[in-house]
C-alpha cells in the first residue's frame, strides 16, 4: 500500500528525538526503584526502607559480636583451667612441712613413717583417708585426723589408746592391753598400775588382738567402780565363760558370765563399801539382786 509518510524525506526519528513510545519511561522506573521517600530497592525490585536496612545491619553486627564474645569466653576458660592446673603442679602447692601432735607412746617419726607423706608431694594428690588408715594401724593409735593447711602444710593429730590390763606369754614377756583386747606394747616386766589377766597368750605381737573370748573380761575391768578398782588385782576365767576377780589382800568375786555387767558392778561396790570383809572368802554377784558373801571358815 502507498506510504502514509509525507513526501519530502524520511519522518522524524522517534527513538532519537525521544518522542517515541518508550520516551520518558526510564526515569520513571529509576524513581520506582528508589521508592517513595528515597528508599532503595533490592535486586528484585522490592522497596526496602532505610530503617529496616539499618536494623538488619545492626542485628548482623550483634550476632557477630556475640560469636566473638563466646569464642573469647571459651579461650579465657581454657586459659584459666590450664593456669589452675599448672598452679597445682607448681612448688607453690606442694608439701612443705608435716606437723604431728597427740602422740605420747607413739613417736612423731613412727607417725610420719606410717602416713607415708613426704615433703615435695603435691597437696591435691594426697590420699588422706589412706594415710589415716595406715596411721591407725600403729599399736597405740586409736584414731587419727589428717588435714591440709594451705598452701603447704599437712597436720596429723593422733588419739592414743589407754592400757587397762596386761598378760604374759610363756616366755615371760608381758603385753599391755586396752579394753578392746588390742595388744599395745611388749615389756620385760609387769606394770604395777595395770590389772593382770591370768593365763598366757601365744603369738602376741603389738598391734594384734586377743581372741574374742580372752578379751571379754576386759569390759568388766573397765566398768569397775572406785571401791572395786582399788581391790581387784587379777581377772581369770573359770570354766569357759565364768569370770572371776581376785581381790587384795584376799578373797575373790564370782562374777559369772559377762552379762548384766552394770548391775553386778553395783552389787560388788555395795558389798565392798557396806560389809565387813574380815576373813573374806568370796563375793558372789552372779545374781546381782542377791549377792552372797562367804568367809574363810577357820579365820
Amino acid at each position: 500500500p502507498p506510504s502514509s509518510r509525507p513526501a519530502g524525506g524520511p519522518g522524524p526519528d522517534r527513538r532519537r528525538s525521544g518522542t517515541g513510545r518508550g520516551a520518558g519511561r526510564r526515569p520513571e522506573r529509576d524513581a520506582d526503584r528508589r521508592g517513595r521517600g528515597g528508599a532503595d530497592a533490592d535486586a528484585d525490585g522490592v522497596v526496602v526502607d532505610p530503617r529496616f536496612a539499618e536494623r538488619r545491619a545492626a542485628v548482623a553486627g550483634e550476632r557477630l559480636r556475640r560469636r566473638r564474645n563466646r569464642l573469647l569466653g571459651v579461650v579465657l576458660l581454657l586459659a584459666a583451667v590450664a593456669g589452675a592446673y599448672a598452679l597445682t603442679r607448681s612448688p607453690m602447692l606442694d608439701v612443705d612441712r608435716i606437723m604431728v601432735a597427740g602422740g605420747v607412746e607413739t613417736s612423731d617419726e613412727e607417725v610420719l613413717a606410717a602416713a607415708g607423706i613426704d615433703p615435695g608431694e603435691q597437696m591435691l594428690d594426697l590420699d588422706l583417708a589412706e594415710a589415716r588408715g595406715r596411721v591407725e594401724r600403729l599399736p597405740w593409735v586409736e584414731g587419727a585426723r589428717l588435714s591440709r593447711s594451705w598452701p603447704g602444710t599437712v597436720r596429723i593429730v593422733v588419739t592414743e589408746r589407754t592400757p587397762i590390763a596386761q598378760i604374759a606369754d610363756d616366755a615371760g614377756a608381758w603385753y599391755k592391753l586396752d579394753v578392746t583386747g588390742r595388744i599395745l606394747d611388749r615389756t620385760t616386766a609387769p606394770a604395777g598400775d595395770l590389772y593382770t589377766v591370768a593365763g598366757v597368750v601365744e603369738g602376741a605381737v603389738p598391734g594384734g588382738h586377743l581372741a574374742t573370748g580372752a578379751s571379754r573380761p576386759l569390759a568388766v575391768l573397765d566398768s569397775l567402780g572406785p571401791a572395786a578398782a582399788g581391790r581387784v588385782s587379777h581377772v581369770r576365767y573359770v570354766d569357759d565363760d565364768q569370770v572371776e576377780l581376785v581381790l587384795l589382800p584376799e578373797g575373790s568375786v564370782r562374777f559369772g558370765e559377762v552379762d548384766e555387767v552394770d548391775e553386778k558392778i553395783v552389787a560388788l561396790e555395795t558389798v565392798l563399801v557396806r560389809v565387813d570383809d574380815t576373813c573374806l572368802d568370796t563375793i558372789d554377784v552372779r545374781v546381782p539382786d542377791a549377792p552372797v558373801v562367804t568367809r574363810v571358815p577357820t579365820c
